[in-house]
């Protein structure tokens, strides 16, 4: 069974081969939760979310943890997080798959923060390869997508909430399923600003790169390879 922790911090541990219905080595109801430079391989959640981690609760930090080959037939490959102002930071996140949605993190509720993670070759069985986020005022930043895969639409990523704002980060080779859009970044809200991306030979049958809908969105100082593969769909 998972480990189970209602606060404090958890910290420089080995969870290997673990499963429980949900977070299958730490399932979590807490506020102000540190779990950081700990190791998670094949773990799994046999029927709720999050194949290593399930976390419910507002400002907790998930940071600095390698996890490796996690899997749950819902959503969050890796990770699960509900609650406000929650960040995912410095995590290094591969192998890892989702029966539904996020192969590697799924983070929902406001004010969000995803900085500086490595997504590795992680898939979804619908949405979102590597990461799904709903939350307003959700802030990416500096993170490295790499090889997701996704059958549905966001080979990388899939957001949804008004005022995101995805910076800094680099997507090479990920893939949306092929009658899918957004082989990157699918997207959905307003007041999204998404600047100094690199996007880097992404698949999918439209909106290579990014693909989303909403008003008032900035997109500017992107790169692209090996063309521009920006959709922006108004609704």
């Amino acid at each position: 069974e998972g480990a189970s922790s209602n606060s404090g911090t958890i910290a420089a541990n080995r969870f290997e081969g673990n499963d429980a219905k949900s977070g299958g080595a730490i399932y979590a109801v807490a506020s102000g939760l540190s779990i950081s430079k700990n190791t998670f391989d094949d773990n799994k959640a046999t029927e709720g979310a999050g194949g290593s981690i399930n976390v419910k609760g507002s400002n907790s930090i998930i940071s600095d943890n390698e996890i490796t080959k996690s899997s749950t037939k819902t959503s969050g490959g890796a990770i699960y997080i509900e609650g406000s102002s929650n960040k995912i930071i410095n995590n290094n996140i591969r192998m890892s798959s989702a029966g539904d949605n996020a192969g590697a993190a799924y983070i929902t509720g406001p004010s969000a923060t995803v900085t500086g993670n490595k997504f590795i070759s992680n898939t979804a069985e619908k949405l979102a390869g590597a990461l799904e986020i709903k939350s307003n005022n959700a802030n990416i930043k500096n993170n490295e997508f790499t090889e997701n895969v996704a059958k549905s639409s966001g080979g990388a990523a899939y957001i949804e909430g008004a005022k995101i704002t995805l910076t800094g980060n680099t997507f090479t080779k990920n893939k949306a399923g092929s009658k899918s859009v957004g082989g990157a970044v699918r997207w959905s809200g307003n007041d999204a600003t998404i600047t100094k991306n690199k996007f880097i030979s992404n698949t999918a049958s439209s909106g290579l790169g990014i693909y989303g809908n909403g008003e008032n969105t900035k997109i500017s100082g992107n790169t692209y390879s090996p063309k521009k593969t920006t959709t922006e769909k108004r609704e």
